[in-house]
């Protein structure tokens, strides 16, 4: 297993985390990507619905998206049984234990994760998720009146998940701070940005042990 961990300021201002299966063969079928909404302060619950369109039209996967009923509980995990891959931007929620019990499950599989900005605090009854599952370090953020310069590390250039995306942009957006990160994970970028539907798109295919595509663009939303 491989994970990767990268901050990415924007709009919305997300920070990647990703965990690769290293052992799976490339399949023939289109895979099942779930696409979890469990945040209010990033408007998730209206980028996360665009995304799912543009992968089914772009790339044809076959999505299933997930939001955050009112209080501590997304209706509907037991979509993880048809997931190749979930997508979870999801903030500070402390879920049932039945509902946990499901990603933790999922998780254990070894299957494929991406996590997105608040998925570094995802679970008040997980703390660990971040620095156990993720390879992240969450503690606070930097105040949001920062502009950052984004620059790909240099010995990550040719990492798959940044075909295609430019190597230095401007983004603003409050920066979290998450280092030391732990030996496992791999730091692509020092920091919605024309780069950003990229990378997710490119950490998707990573993440699915795919080959990753050159740009493909059916349709834009």
């Amino acid at each position: 297993m491989k994970k990767f961990c990268f901050s990415l300021m924007g709009l919305p201002t997300l920070f990647f985390f990703a965990i690769q299966i290293v052992s799976a063969a490339e399949s023939p079928r289109q895979p099942t990507v779930v696409l979890i909404s469990g945040e209010y302060e990033y408007k998730s619950a209206e980028t996360l619905p665009v995304f799912k369109q543009y992968l089914e039209t772009n790339y044809g996967f076959n999505c299933i998206y997930l939001e955050r009923a009112k209080g501590e509980d997304i209706p509907g995990l037991d979509a993880f049984a048809k997931a190749d891959l979930v997508i979870l931007f999801v903030r500070r929620m402390t879920l049932p234990a039945e509902q946990l019990a499901r990603i933790k499950n999922y998780v254990e599989s070894g299957k494929p994760l991406i996590g997105l900005r608040t998925a570094s605090h995802a679970f008040e009854n997980w703390k660990e998720f971040d620095h156990e599952v993720l390879g992240g370090n969450y503690h606070n953020h930097h105040s949001d009146k920062l502009v950052a310069t984004v620059r790909i590390v240099p010995e990550a250039t040719e990492h798959p998940i940044l075909k295609g995306v430019e190597r230095e942009f401007v983004a603003g957006g409050s920066l979290y701070l998450n280092t030391p990160l732990p030996p496992s994970s791999t730091v692509l970028l020092h920091f919605e940005n024309p780069a950003f539907r990229r990378l997710l798109v490119n950490a998707i295919f990573w993440a699915l042990n795919r080959s990753v595509p050159e740009i493909i663009e059916k349709k834009s939303n």
